[in-house]
C-alpha cells in the first residue's frame, strides 16, 4: 500500500514525536474506516460501553462495537478508551455520541 511504501523509505527516520503521533492517528483512522465499512454492510450492530475507575481514581469508559455480518457471524471491535469526568448516563451518552456515533454512522469514501 501507499503507507507501507512511504514508511519503507530508507532516508527518512520519522522519529519526531509529532510525526509518530500523526502516523499512528492515520493508521488508526484507516482501521476504524474499515470497521465502519463492515458495520454499514451489517444487518445488525450494537454499541457496548463499560466504565471503570483506575488506580489513580480517574473514571474511564471503553467503547466496543459488535455486529453480525450477512453470514450471521458475530464480530467485535474495540473502538476506544476515554477518560470522563463522571459516569452519569448523560456524560457517557455525550461521549459516545460526540466521539463515536457521528463517525460510525457517517458513510466513508
Amino acid at each position: 500500500s501507499r503507507i507501507e511504501g512511504w514508511l519503507q523509505k530508507k532516508t527518512d527516520k520519522y522519529t519526531a514525536p509529532d510525526m509518530q503521533n500523526e502516523l499512528l492517528k492515520t493508521m488508526a483512522l484507516q482501521v476504524l474506516r474499515h470497521v465502519v465499512q463492515s458495520i454499514h454492510s451489517a444487518p445488525f450492530f450494537t454499541i457496548m460501553v463499560d466504565e471503570t475507575t483506575d488506580v489513580s481514581n480517574k473514571e474511564q469508559v471503553v467503547v466496543c462495537i459488535r455486529w453480525v455480518d450477512t453470514k450471521l457471524e458475530s464480530h467485535e471491535e474495540f473502538i476506544g478508551l476515554y477518560q470522563v469526568d463522571c459516569t452519569e448516563a448523560s456524560t457517557l451518552v455525550a461521549t459516545i455520541l460526540v466521539d463515536q456515533i457521528t463517525f460510525v454512522t457517517k458513510k466513508t469514501d
